[in-house]
């Protein structure tokens, strides 16, 4: 059997136990330096003044987590290139739609949680429909990849971290810093965090390119078949083609981009929606340069572990502990190096767990406690709202253990919790895009689309056969013990392509079987596309019943604004007035033109002291 590189050396505890006290410091030194601006909108918004380059280094840090960093390098080196580098496209796609209309329309109504948008566009039940999704997708997310890097910890330690003890440790960090700290002290610790991280991903790329040089590595990929990029073949049972990245990979990346609660709260933050726009421009390119680095590091692992793979060696338990262990086996005698490795993957668990505690924290007091205190004071509200962060902080701890207890259920839950989101994108899509639709189509729409999610995925978990793995060897193995686990979590494409272990029954021939046997990554389009079509069509039969519903202008998006500078025509205050009364705090930052207010406030509003709170802008 293959040897395992050795564990941590004093060194890489030292630049591990830094990483942890950066983080934890910068928690402190934004409470020190806040404490003259201690309120609600400081403490969620940072009162809407952080600059771009901050808001983008988080939203690259709140999305790329270790799970997804571990989970891409191994699927590149397992079964090639193509879902990674076919993802950029579609990843640029989804950044330009978000970009052009999802941001300037959150942002110009000055929201806190993105779900007051379906407050005013529908009603509560749908938005509590939705915010239950939001609810569990984030609890759950914030708890795998805790768990992920959990594993990490407990595998280069050799045990003397347990899963446990790794997940405590995490936990205290990330929600010290943010319950002192606040939303300004979880950007700039995403900002640090996301140069560890990058940090890691060039010292894997750069260490393989030092060793056997860039023309080995791209031929030994080459001769290996990695370099997949031209698949063509649009039978949307294969688990990667070019139509399936494309189309697919799309519309899995848009419900992330666009209506995640912690990426908007994130650029909501900007000082202005030009900084928003940098921000989120500079966020795309930083995605782009990720996904490469990824790329780059599976094709430097494939190359080094060509003729002796250590998965099929049986010195790896599972494959996508591919990237520690490369670490830990490629920089053995440079104590220190795999101590900044791990601190970039743990710094990626910290980052996405310290933004979900801040936003679901948020969405927590805005639509929970300002419903059951509607007079609350600011300090008292400020006050529950970091209990909140704490309360859900500690919360995370026990997620790890429930996620650790899954097993092979693990898979299930994390792909049930993944297809979810398309309808939720699906309902917003409804709001921006389609004046007809109303609340009560929406919310069949929505219904019917988390049915089809869960039954094509409860399907495949039975009927779907494992994702194979191009070929691997090892032929140069000193001793090989095969591994038996052939089939294992992978975890990759935000939750959506997960193999699940489990026993797979006698398949027919039945067209209901094939279905289950589609791609997963279709399944964000397949939910997305039901959502829309039953909506609309639901929202056409109940307007020939009921009275057809009057939506305000400025909940719609506006092409001309988005697509053709040129062709905005100037508005006037009588065709944008709110017809909902949305309140003053909203329309009247929303001008038009001639610089009067698009607005009207809602004269039952009027000296509310509710409204007058910068962290509750709608009062419903």
């Amino acid at each position: 059997m293959v040897e395992l590189g050795p564990t941590f050396h004093w060194a890489d505890y030292l630049i591990f136990t830094c990483m942890l006290a950066t983080s934890a410091g910068i928690g402190v030194f934004y409470a020190v330096r806040s404490r003259s601006q201690n309120s609600s909108g400081e403490y969620m918004l940072a009162s809407r003044q952080m600059s771009f380059f901050p808001v983008a280094m988080s939203l690259l840090a709140s999305l790329f987590t270790g799970v997804f960093i571990q989970g891409s390098v191994a699927e590149t080196y397992y079964r090639g290139a193509i879902l990674l580098i076919g993802s950029i496209i579609p990843l640029v796609i989804s950044g330009t739609i978000s970009g052009r209309i999802f941001m300037p329309k959150f942002y110009e109504m000055k929201l806190t949680s993105v779900y007051q948008y379906l407050d005013l566009r529908f009603n509560v039940p749908v938005r509590n429909c939705c915010l239950l999704i939001g609810y569990l997708y984030m609890i759950l997310h914030s708890g795998v990849a805790t768990y992920a890097a959990s594993v990490v910890l407990t595998t280069v330690t050799r045990g003397k971290l347990s899963v446990l003890l790794s997940a405590v440790i995490l936990s205290v960090v990330c929600t010290f810093y943010t319950v002192i700290g606040g939303i300004k002290a979880v950007l700039w610790a995403d900002c640090f965090q996301m140069l560890l991280i990058f940090a890691s991903l060039l010292a894997a790329v750069l260490q393989g390119a030092v060793t056997l040089g860039y023309t080995e590595i791209w031929n030994l990929n080459l001769e290996g078949g990695r370099l997949n990029l031209f698949e063509f073949n649009p039978d949307p049972r294969l688990y990667a083609s070019f139509w399936t990245v494309f189309i697919g990979g799309t519309f899995s990346w848009l419900p992330t981009m666009a209506v995640l609660q912690y990426q908007v709260q994130r650029y909501l933050t900007c000082k202005s929606q030009k900084t928003a726009h940098m921000s989120f421009g500079t966020f795309i390119a930083g995605c782009i340069a990720v996904t490469i680095l990824c790329v780059l590091a599976g094709m430097a692992l494939y190359a080094r572990y060509a003729d002796c793979d250590p998965f099929s060696s049986g010195s790896l338990p599972i494959k996508d502990g591919l990237l520690p262990y490369y670490i830990l086996d490629a920089f053995k005698d440079l104590p220190g190096v795999p101590g900044l490795f791990v601190s970039g993957l743990c710094s990626a668990a910290l980052s996405t767990t310290s933004s979900i505690l801040n936003s679901i924290a948020t969405i927590t007091g805005e639509h929970v406690i300002t419903k059951i205190w509607k007079d609350l004071p600011d300090m008292k509200y400020l006050f529950i709202t970091k209990m909140l962060a704490l309360f859900f902080g500690a919360l995370n701890i026990g997620t790890v253990l429930l996620v650790s207890a899954f097993g092979e259920l693990l898979p299930a839950l994390i792909g049930i919790i993944g297809v979810t989101n398309g309808p939720v994108c699906a309902v917003f899509i409804l709001g921006f895009f389609f004046r007809r639709a109303n609340a009560k189509g929406t919310l069949v729409g929505f219904i019917t689309g988390i049915a089809v999610g869960f039954w094509l995925f409860i399907g495949s978990v039975f009927y779907q056969p494992p994702i194979p793995s191009l070929s691997l060897s090892t032929e140069d193995c000193p001793d090989v013990m095969t591994n038996t686990s052939v089939i294992v979590t992978t975890m990759t494409m935000d939750f959506v392509n997960v193999t699940a272990a489990v026993s797979l029954p006698q398949a027919s021939s039945s067209s209901i079987v094939e279905l289950y046997k589609v791609s997963r990554i279709w399944y964000p389009t397949i939910c997305i596309l039901t959502v829309l079509i039953v909506g609309i069509v639901a929202s056409l039969i109940f307007d020939a019943f009921f009275d057809r519903p009057k939506v305000d202008s400025l909940l719609l998006w506006n092409w001309r604004k988005s697509c053709c500078c040129c062709l905005t025509s100037p508005a006037t205050v009588d065709d944008e007035k709110s017809l909902f009364g949305i309140t003053s705090d909203i329309m009247s930052d929303i001008t038009v033109e001639n610089g009067e207010p698009a607005g009207v406030a809602n004269p039952a509003c009027v000296g509310c002291e509710v409204c007058k709170s910068p962290s509750r802008t709608t009062h419903l």
